[in-house]
């Protein structure tokens, strides 16, 4: 049925001007939700790793770099989606065995943050190596941070610097390098350490560097403290179990990475 348009209602021309006005005065406005920025290395070289028997290492440097040689896949997955070995399932055969050398880069001049980097890395994996995944909560065996009763053994970390932090090591030795570092971000290396999740409970506030060394536990003829030992006398730090709800990761989907 056709309208009067002398009824008081707009022609549909005028209608359209008026709808179109108003959106743009919404998106001016930002209203309109914006889809997050997802981080990204700025560039990002990744080759296969041919000896597996070399040494892994990785490290954060100035620039914003990530440095890795020899770095299992696996790690990735630990670094990117924060889980140990055995909260991840689905992957394929020829993921348990893959390792990488990686040249990455975001183009700022400090050194990338641990959280950041874990973004950063989840965002290669998904681009370069396709990843998809799911999470599963499960309640399970987690490590509580805390501290010795004489208290902490720690340097305050002094000046503006940016945080760096590293964790290679010998054939008997592992070592873990950091400066300003919280206590958060301390958990989150143990983690990385321990292959369990470890929650921050020691109450301790500030940022610091530290150093800690101690005997690898894959190694039978290896001298020095455990990990565990090296915690309490070195840094005045305590691991103890509790029980805690961990997501588990179900791998989807993952495939070799893209060419460079």
């Amino acid at each position: 049925m056709r309208r009067d348009l002398n009824s008081g209602a707009f022609p549909l021309k005028i209608q359209r001007m008026i709808l179109w006005g108003i959106l743009s005065l919404l998106i001016t406005a930002g209203i309109w939700a914006q889809a997050p920025v997802r981080p990204v290395f700025e560039v990002a070289t990744i080759r296969v790793h041919q000896n597996q028997s070399d040494p892994a290492q990785n490290d954060l440097l100035p620039g914003g770099r990530f440095t890795a040689s020899n770095i299992p896949l696996k790690k990735l997955l630990r670094i990117a989606l924060n889980v140990e070995d055995d909260q991840i399932s689905g992957l394929p055969g020829w993921g348990d065995a893959a390792s990488y050398d990686i040249e990455a880069r975001t183009g700022s001049q400090g050194v990338i943050p641990l959280e950041e980097w874990r973004k950063l890395t989840r965002t290669l994996l998904e681009d370069r190596f396709q990843l998809k995944f799911h999470t599963v909560p499960k309640e399970r065996t987690i490590y509580s941070l805390g501290v010795q009763k004489g208290g902490p053994k720690l340097t305050p970390h002094v000046g503006d610097g940016e945080p760096t932090m590293s964790m290679n090591g010998t054939a008997t030795t592992n070592v873990m390098k950091a400066t300003k570092i919280s206590m958060t971000d301390m958990a989150a290396l143990l983690m990385r350490a321990t292959r369990r999740p470890v929650e921050d409970h020691t109450g301790v506030a500030g940022t610091y560097d530290i150093q800690l060394e101690w005997a690898r536990s894959d190694v039978a003829d290896a001298q020095g403290p455990s990990i565990y030992s090296a915690l309490e006398e070195q840094l005045g730090l305590k691991l103890t179990t509790a029980k805690g709800q961990v997501d588990t990761v179900v791998i989807d989907r993952i495939e070799k990475p893209s060419e460079n």
